[in-house]
């Protein structure tokens, strides 16, 4: 028995609170005795208890209670035992003390609650679900302590064979012995089953595409039987065989070829006629083939790719789409290494390809070439695409002050023609489409005014700035097609209206699909030329007059278009308006300058020179290779995500890259910038080691000191193709390690990301095998031994019947009472007390009566009538005849008496007195008044 404080220094305040109730007597100085006295203990007690309940008093003492958790071990090489664990489990319970706590938990890999801890606890066989692959006794044995509680006797009962595979029950035995918890073990013996088990598939780890190979396969048998093997490559079936098994090590051997490049995955599978163990009859084994890379080139109907598709050929396997029948889905995408897009348009581009495509660079790590032309980046329209986004360039010019503001005006067709059309779209629909994308492809300094002609002109937007964007598209929405078609007045009322406004860059974009004046453009031509105002044309279909659109663009130094197709309207419209408010077409020779530093030109010291490009700005994190002579982007690179994509601002075909591609390092440039955007698999730079124990699989990476890496991560994907994100973490210089937790027997793929110091990212593929549980190897070591050390280390015995286990009692422990909610409680009605006795006044003889009522003892009554004496009783009146007397005086009837003084009339007196005296005088006033 004892007492403990959790916080004593809260006593402290018990003197200085009994001080303060002295202090502030006064307060009740005016009660009587009893009630003053009454107050001041309560005071005092509540006081003290509510300390005492900051202080955690908790009373101690031994107790004989104790917790009982049976563990039981239902791990696949347990399964013979249910039968008897149910009896002996049920034994315990029947035989168990009324006091006893009993709970029950099972494992395999991991541990499971069957019954928590009850004094009546109920089992009727096991009901949790346990990977039973696995066995785990440390888990079991950690789950069973987790619920004990403190302040009963501990003992654990261990039902187990002892053969775990996962964690350390020794050292878990260890810690329970320190903690006082008794551990005893029932121990199972389990018999030899037949058993025949693929024990191990051997090949080389990296193979060329092409090359013959052995897989060996080596089964384990602990009796002679017949079995069929069958061998599979990625899941397709490579080979078969039937063999005869001996008893022992066999060893079998297959023949194959690498037909294609990456990972692959061999697995074999045994059937053999007499097994009584399934689990072990697979294996696989992860190997990699070398292969040249997959290239998908997409080019326009000018070939513009037409050079590189030569020298990508030599060692890469290429394949040329068209941009209308690129691939759409990113499973059709994935078979690509890179993807090459030269002098591509995105209006040509499937909406659904370029999201694939963003997916592809960023989650699957493939690389991207875009490489330049006048339907390529900011004419192709690039901006604000997924194309933008994937690219390290931006569309818009970097300086955007030196780009001078641009008035455009749109003249647009409305008559009735225009409401033609193909698959139910009309030209004016199309045409205000291509209208809505002028508007978004302006800067905020830029001017735009729309007008709809038919036989008449008609204002839709007014030429000025865009100050409310969605109400001037709304306005453009509103054009509607009918009447006949006159361009003269349009184009001059077009003309005025770019002559009165103050931008530097004036264009009108005139668009129509029927005739019109043939004369009379002279003048209009002539002021157009003096104002600096530029004309483009756009003639849509076979009716319209195309003599007369490409007269006017040309002497407009505009450009004239002529289409059939009437979903290219957008892009032209698009592209029409970049060109006329930016100087993106570089027309003009230099040398590219080498501004950073770069794979892509090793071997190369010197370049040629080049006659033109688009232009674009480099964004923040990208690495500019190659600048053109007004720092602009010629060649740019940079990391995506998992990806790599370049961009080569000239284009391929020779328009302003003759000299370039006529150049005799040409093919090693170009190579370099394909090899630099694909993941590389090569082993020269990294190892990597795994252990594998139990489920846990430990990876351990060796990078090499050129690789600097500043983060690094990876992928698992599991034999079910489920994935898993793992993080590396630095062990050591160049070391970084990670684990995961693999509970599917097979080949588990790696993708490994390390990204350097400045950005880049580098990618390992790898593969690791984890083979069937431990629990299942015929060739495992089996401790006899084992058992009895668990019992041992475990300050416990081996145990065989329920009541070896009843009749050992682990160590008493402190049992603790918490007093903090007595005192509690102590205070509040104390308090109360306090309250009633300050506050209620009951007459003493009620108190009295109440007493009699209740026939409280003599003691009790005694105090209350002597508490009673304390008090002053009530005036009585004094019986005729007798003098009325004053308890509280002192009778002074025998003294000697003296002298009266003369009564001095109190204030009360004299105010009656005046009273009496002024209504005699009213009274004798009116008296005197009636005679």
């Amino acid at each position: 028995m004892g007492i403990s404080l959790l916080q004593p220094l809260w006593l402290i305040i018990i003197p200085l609170g009994v001080l303060m109730v002295f202090l502030h007597n006064r307060h009740v100085k005016s009660l009587v005795k009893w009630r003053r006295y009454t107050v001041m203990t309560t005071r005092i007690l509540v006081i003290v208890f509510l300390v005492l309940s900051l202080t955690g008093m908790r009373i101690k003492s031994f107790t004989d209670e104790r917790t009982i958790m049976i563990v039981v071990d239902r791990s696949d090489s347990m399964k013979g035992a249910d039968h008897e664990i149910t009896n002996f489990i049920k034994r315990v319970i029947d035989e168990k003390r009324p006091t006893d706590k009993i709970g029950i938990v099972s494992f395999g890999a991991h541990g499971a609650v069957e019954q928590s801890v009850s004094e009546q606890p109920i089992f009727n066989g096991f009901a949790a679900k346990v990977e039973s692959n696995y066995s785990g006794v440390e888990e079991g044995l950690q789950l069973a302590y987790s619920l004990m509680s403190d302040d009963t006797g501990k003992q654990i009962i261990l039902m187990t064979d002892g053969e775990e595979n996962i964690g350390d029950a020794l050292q878990q035995a260890r810690m329970l012995k320190e903690h006082n918890v008794l551990l005893d073990v029932w121990g199972v013996q389990n018999t030899d089953v037949n058993d025949v088990q693929l024990s191990k598939v051997s090949l080389p780890d990296v193979i060329h595409l092409g090359e013959s190979f052995d897989v060996v396969i080596r089964i384990d048998s602990n009796i002679a039987t017949r079995t069929k093997i069958d061998l599979y490559a990625n899941r397709q079936l490579v080979g078969e065989q039937t063999a005869e098994i001996q008893k022992g090590e066999n060893q079998f051997v297959f023949k194959d070829t690498a037909a294609e490049g990456g990972s692959i995955v061999y697995k074999a599978v045994i059937d053999p006629e007499n097994d009584e163990v399934l689990a072990n009859n697979e294996f696989s084994r992860f190997s990699y083939v070398k292969d040249i890379p997959k290239i998908l080139v997409v080019q326009g109907y000018n070939e513009d790719a037409r050079e590189l598709i030569k020298i990508y050929e030599t060692d890469s396997s290429v394949t040329v789409a068209a941009p209308a029948s690129v691939p759409q889905k990113i499973s059709e995408l994935q078979q690509y290494d890179s993807i090459i897009l030269s002098n591509v348009s995105a209006h040509e581009l499937n909406n659904n390809f370029l999201e694939a495509l963003e997916v592809y660079v960023r989650h699957l790590g493939k690389g991207l070439v875009v490489t330049g032309g006048e339907d390529s980046y900011a004419l192709g329209g690039y901006f604000k695409t997924p194309l933008e986004k994937i690219l390290p360039v931006n569309m818009e010019l970097k300086n955007k002050a030196d780009v001078p503001n641009l008035g455009l005006v749109l003249v647009i067709d409305k008559s009735g023609s225009m409401s033609d059309g193909q698959y139910g779209v009309s030209k004016i629909e199309l045409a205000k489409e291509a209208a809505l994308r002028s508007t978004e492809a302006l800067k905020e300094e830029d001017e735009i005014g729309v007008i709809a002609f038919d036989g008449a002109v008609q204002w839709a937007v007014k030429t000025g700035k865009i100050e409310d964007i969605r109400a001037v598209q709304e306005k453009i929405g509103s054009i509607r097609a009918g009447g006949g078609t006159s361009i003269l007045p349009a184009l001059d009322e077009a003309v005025k209206s770019l002559v009165s406004r103050d931008t530097k860059l004036k264009h009108i974009i005139l668009l129509t699909d029927g005739q019109a004046e043939k004369s009379g453009y002279g003048s209009l031509i002539e002021t157009m030329q003096q104002k600096g105002i530029t004309l483009s044309a756009v003639a849509v279909g076979t009716g319209a007059d195309l003599q007369l659109l490409r007269h006017l663009a040309e002497e407009g130094k505009g450009r004239f278009y002529k289409t059939d197709e009437f979903s290219d309207l957008p892009k032209i419209f698009t592209k029409e308006t970049f060109l006329a408010g930016r100087t993106y077409i570089n027309h003009r020779t230099f040398i590219p300058v080498r501004t950073g530093m770069s794979e892509i030109l090793n071997g190369i010291t010197a370049v040629p020179e080049l006659h033109g490009y688009i232009g674009t700005s480099a964004k923040q994190t990208a690495k500019v290779i190659l600048s053109s002579d007004n720092r602009e982007p010629i060649l740019a690179a940079w990391q995506y995500g998992l990806g790599r994509t370049a961009a080569w601002t000239p284009d391929a075909k020779g328009q302003w890259s003759s000299d370039w591609m006529g150049w005799e390092k040409a093919q090693v440039f170009w190579k370099n910038v394909l090899s630099w955007t694909l993941q590389h698999h090569g082993a020269e730079n990294y190892e990597m080691n795994s252990e594998i124990i139990g489920n846990q699989v430990q990876l351990d990476l060796v990078l090499d000191e050129s690789m600097d890496a500043k983060e690094v991560k990876g992928i698992v994907i599991a034999p079910d193709m489920e994935e898993q994100e793992i993080d590396f973490t630095a062990a050591a210089p160049g070391k970084y390690v990670s684990d995961f937790e693999g509970n599917t027997t097979g080949a588990y793929l790696t993708r490994i990301h390390i990204m350097a110091q400045d950005g880049e990212m580098s990618t390992i593929r790898s593969g690791i095998v984890l083979p069937y549980s431990p629990e299942y190897d015929l060739n495992r070591a089996k401790d006899r031994t084992f058992l009895a050390k668990l019992a041992q280390e475990g300050g416990g015995k081996l145990v065989e019947k329920a009541e070896d286990v009843l009749k050992r009692h682990p160590e008493k422990v402190w049992s603790e009472t918490d007093l903090t909610s007595v005192f509690l409680i102590l205070a509040m009605m104390l308090f109360m007390i306090d309250i009633a006795v300050r506050r209620l006044h009951i007459p003493s003889k009620k108190l009295q009566a109440i007493v009699v009522k209740l026939q409280m003892p003599a003691k009790i009554k005694k105090a209350w009538t002597k508490a009673r004496t304390n008090e002053t009783p009530p005036i009585k009146p004094a019986a005729p005849g007798l003098k009325k007397t004053d308890p509280n005086k002192t009778d002074r009837s025998n003294q000697v008496p003296r002298e009266d003084k003369p009564k001095t009339p109190d204030k009360k007196d004299k105010t009656k007195q005046q009273q009496t005296s002024h209504t005699s005088k009213l009274l004798e006033f009116k008296r005197k008044r009636k005679k």
